[in-house]
């Protein structure tokens, strides 16, 4: 179980930017391959080589519910890895099963290009015409490597995200617009009132 970081991020442009932003926010988790099946036993009724390249063929179906923000919808994991288990450990194995090379599965992926292992469950709390604010729990530490990315993506918004991870105690608010990336620390005290 991760300790939990605390996020707002804010979000400012025009008036069309935002609502691109808005509407492409919007989205659901990236679905795995997360079989109930001993990988290491092999031991799975009427195995063969046949039903482990039918049960790889195709990617995992998204989760239903749907977020406000998710990083998924922005930053979508590639199909390639949703035909295998999140697990890297599980996601090689299955590879080599499968007669197809895995050197990581979904957890790898998702902490090298988000910054975090598992997806955001945003939920938007502030919206006008030139601004969102979204608030949300990622595990460890903020999703910057995530942001890094969209604000390239959507280079006429400004993207800040402010969080408080106070099971190591640190907090800080980093801002990226499409060419710049500027990160400072907070003060603890300042989100006391962030506790739950």
């Amino acid at each position: 179980m991760p300790n939990w970081c605390q996020n707002t991020l804010n979000v400012s442009g025009d008036e069309k930017s935002i609502a691109a932003f808005l509407n492409a926010a919007r989205g659901r988790h990236a679905g795995y391959k997360d079989i109930f099946y001993d990988i290491d036993t092999r031991e799975w009724p009427a195995h063969d080589d046949v039903r482990v390249k039918a049960l790889v063929k195709d990617p995992a179906p998204l989760y239903e519910k749907e977020y406000d923000f998710c990083m998924n919808a922005l930053y979508p994991v590639p199909l390639d890895f949703r035909r295998f288990p999140f697990d890297d450990n599980s996601a090689y194995k299955l590879g080599v099963i499968a007669g197809e090379k895995r050197d990581f599965g979904g957890y790898r992926w998702q902490t090298n290009n988000w910054g975090c292992k598992w997806d955001v469950d945003g939920e938007l709390t502030l919206q006008e015409p030139t601004f969102l604010q979204y608030r949300f729990d990622s595990p460890w530490s903020p999703p910057v490597a995530f942001f890094e990315k969209i604000a390239k993506d959507f280079p006429s918004l400004t993207f800040e995200l402010e969080y408080y991870e106070p099971g190591m105690g640190y907090a800080g608010r980093s801002t990226f617009d499409g060419e710049h990336y500027d990160e400072v620390e907070l003060p603890l005290e300042d989100f006391e009132d962030w506790e739950e």
